[in-house]
C-alpha cells in the first residue's frame, strides 16, 4: 500500500500543467534523465522543503558516482561512501571534486535526523555545489569541448509561483495526502509496537501485556521507530520526508521535533496507555 501511493504521489508531483521552468541541470537532460530530475526536484523543492532538496541532491550524488565508476570500469558498491572510497583511492577524480561529493552526501544522510530542519541557504550552496560536480563530469566523460552554462540561482518568487501551479492542491490532492498519511502512520505505530514487544516482553506476546507506560517512554520508542524505518533504504526515507512535508503545511511549522512530538502523542493517544 504505502509503496502504491508513494509512486502515486511522486508522479502527481512530477507533472507539468504549464510551461516547463529553467533548470540549471538541462544540459545532462538527454544524455542522463535520471539525474536531470533529481537536480530539477532538488532546485524546484528548495525553498517549500529544503530538506527534500538535499535529499535529492545526495541521490543525485550517489547515481553520479555509480555512472562515473561504469565509465572508467571499476566495480561499484551499493553504498555512496564506500564508492567515493575507490574514487579517492585510485585518484580518479580531482579532491576539490570528492570534497563536494562528500559533502552532500553527508548532508543528504542528516535530513532525516535533523532536529532544527535544512536553511535555504544550505540547500542553494549544496544545488550550486550540485552542479559544479555534474559539469565538470560532463566535460570529463561525456564532451570535452562542452561549454558550461551559466549558472542560475533559484528564484524564489518564480519557485512559489510553478509549485503553486504544478501541485493545484484541490480536495483530490488533499485526499492523497490523508490516505498517505493513515496509512503511513498506521505503519509507523506497528514499528513502534514492534520494538515495544521487542524491549518489554522479549519479543513475544502483545503490547497489552504492558500494563503502564509514560508518553516520555512512549516517545524514545517513536524516536527508534523513524530510525528503523531510514535505515529500511530510500523508498521509506521519501515517505518520511513527505509525512513530514504533509505536517509543515497543517501545523504551520518547520521545526522537525514539535513535528515529531506531535505525531508520537497522535499514537500514544489512540494506545491502551494514552
Amino acid at each position: 500500500m504505502i509503496s502504491i501511493i508513494l509512486k502515486s504521489i511522486e508522479k502527481d508531483k512530477g507533472k507539468n500543467k504549464g510551461e516547463v521552468m529553467f533548470s540549471n541541470f538541462m544540459f545532462i537532460k538527454n544524455a542522463y534523465p535520471s539525474l536531470y530530475e533529481l537536480g530539477y526536484l532538488a532546485e524546484h523543492n528548495i525553498f517549500n522543503d529544503a530538506d527534500t532538496s538535499l535529499y535529492k541532491l545526495r541521490k543525485l550524488g550517489e547515481e553520479l558516482v555509480q555512472v562515473i565508476l561504469e565509465f572508467i570500469n571499476v566495480q561499484k558498491s551499493d553504498s555512496f561512501f564506500l564508492n567515493l572510497n575507490v574514487l579517492e583511492r585510485g585518484n580518479y577524480l580531482d579532491n576539490e571534486i570528492l570534497t563536494l561529493l562528500h559533502s552532500i552526501r553527508i548532508r543528504g544522510n542528516s535530513t532525516i535526523h535533523n532536529s532544527n530542519g535544512t536553511s535555504i541557504e544550505l540547500a542553494k550552496r549544496s544545488l550550486y555545489e550540485a552542479f559544479q560536480i555534474t559539469t565538470y563530469f560532463y566535460v570529463r566523460f561525456v564532451d570535452q569541448d562542452f561549454k558550461i552554462p551559466v549558472y542560475r540561482e533559484p528564484n524564489y518568487a518564480k519557485s512559489i509561483d510553478h509549485s503553486l501551479g504544478n501541485q493545484n492542491r484541490t480536495s483530490y490532492v488533499f485526499e492523497k495526502d490523508k490516505l498517505f498519511f493513515d496509512s503511513f502512520m498506521s505503519y509507523i505505530e506497528e514499528v513502534v509496537y514492534e520494538g515495544i514487544i521487542d524491549k518489554k516482553v522479549n519479543g513475544f506476546g502483545s503490547v497489552k501485556e504492558v500494563e503502564n507506560m509514560s508518553f516520555h517512554e512512549f516517545h524514545g520508542f517513536f524516536s527508534g521507530a523513524l530510525e528503523n524505518i531510514a535505515g529500511l533504504g530510500d523508498q521509506y526515507v521519501e515517505g518520511l520526508l513527505y509525512l513530514r512535508n504533509i505536517c509543515k503545511e497543517q501545523l504551520q511549522t518547520n521545526d522537525p521535533q514539535y513535528i515529531n512530538r506531535q505525531l508520537a502523542t497522535m499514537l500514544y493517544s489512540r494506545s491502551i496507555w494514552g
